[in-house]
């Protein structure tokens, strides 16, 4: 029996392909960006052998979720990007001439089916309505090829082929064509978003190497920032304002833009693939100039009157990766020092702010003091200038 790995409750037989050609390397990549509910729909769809059509925005993660579904199961992964030029020989073969005489060179669908190979029709409504036809038959009843080039020859599909299409929601991107429904219906289809803010967040984290929790520091509300530090009245007239992660930062305002494209004031957009670039880019660039470089400069002069301001927002000055690893470790030996003085009362305030509703003369099991609290903030006021970091939505 074979070996199997188990994926959103659903157990799949782990491949023993004859050759590695193919099989994509874990190095290249991370994880699904599916939520849970979207990849256990695309994991039963492999379970049962069903063609699978995923239907998201640009860079949502769609060609990356099936690559690494064929890493976690072991199988070759083979991607063909459908165009107008994409012809019958690039797809199912071709006669050529060699020094021996006339051969046959099987296209990648052909060649696909008989090792077994998953293969990605990427944009498949933008493929030539010959190809379709070829589509329409292997993903009819009996599931063969049948190359009549060959005299009629019919390739039937080895046990391990598996048949995947994506393509973007043609009401959100112009220029785009419908798919035909005789092809469409013939997929069992998933409509994808981006991940959620965690998961994207996790994402950026492993792709970029960038901790999640980098800039993740506290300040007292009277830290000269300006209006990137709002007053908060959180605990017995304390004010403790919550410093946003980076990558945090990234994702909201990639979110900002999509929900702006959403409800169609803007036409650009902010895909994750270009969050991952821009992360990337990071360690060469200050933070502002790497998100031009990847999405900004993409806009028009329109979007960016609404762009623009966003990011002033949550980025002020030339602030790079370098000042907030610098003052991340500031911000632990201030800690560290507090700890020293105060015997760890202040540690779990630091760590997590209290909140409005915290009522510190009737919990008797409180570990520190109003007046701990103080003196840890005029600490940080004193020594840890963050006015140009980015504040937390999520002050109370």
């Amino acid at each position: 029996m074979a070996k199997q790995v188990e994926i959103c409750g659903i157990s799949l037989d782990l491949n023993e392909p004859v050759s590695k050609e193919f099989v994509p390397n874990c190095t290249e990549f991370m994880e699904s960006a599916l939520d849970q509910r979207n990849l256990k729909k695309l994991v039963a769809g492999v379970k049962k052998n069903y063609p699978v059509l995923l239907v998201g925005p640009t860079g949502s993660g769609k060609t990356s979720t099936i690559k690494w579904l064929a890493y976690k199961t072991n199988n070759s992964y083979r991607r063909l990007q459908l165009n107008g030029s994409t012809d019958i020989d690039n797809f199912v073969g071709r006669w050529t001439l060699n020094k021996e005489g006339t051969v046959w060179i099987d296209g990648i669908l052909t060649d696909a089916m008989r090792k077994g190979h998953w293969l990605l029709l990427d944009e498949i409504n933008m493929a030539l309505p010959e190809i379709l036809v070829i589509i329409n038959s292997i993903t009819d009843d009996d599931r063969i090829l049948v190359l009549d080039e060959k005299g009629t020859e019919v390739v039937e599909p080895h046990p391990n082929f598996r048949l995947f299409a994506s393509m973007n929601p043609t009401e959100d991107y112009s220029g785009t064509k419908e798919l035909n429904t005789a092809t469409r219906n013939r997929f069992i289809e998933i409509v994808v978003g981006y991940p959620s803010p965690d998961m994207e967040v996790g994402i950026l984290e492993k792709h970029s190497g960038i901790d999640r929790e980098l800039g993740k520091f506290y300040g007292k509300d009277s830290l000269k920032g300006g209006a990137n530090c709002p007053k908060q009245d959180v605990t017995s007239g304390q004010g403790i304002v919550t410093f946003k992660p980076l990558l945090e930062s990234m994702v909201e305002f990639a979110n900002i833009i999509r929900a702006n494209n959403e409800h169609q004031k803007m036409l650009g957009v902010c895909s994750t693939r270009q969050l991952i670039q821009w992360a990337n880019l990071l360690d060469v660039l200050p933070i502002k100039n790497a998100a031009y470089v990847t999405i900004l400069d993409k806009m028009s002069k329109e979007d960016l009157k609404i762009a623009v301001p966003e990011l002033d927002k949550l980025f002020k000055n030339d602030t790079t990766l370098k000042d907030f690893e610098s003052k991340q470790k500031e911000f632990e030996k201030i800690k560290q020092g507090i700890l020293d003085k105060e015997d760890g009362a202040v540690l779990d305030v630091l760590d997590e702010p209290p909140s409005a509703t915290t009522n510190t003369t009737e919990d008797s099991e409180a570990d520190w003091s109003v007046e701990s609290i103080e003196e840890a903030f005029q600490l940080l006021q004193k020594e840890l200038n963050v006015s140009d970091f980015p504040v937390s939505n999520n002050n109370v």
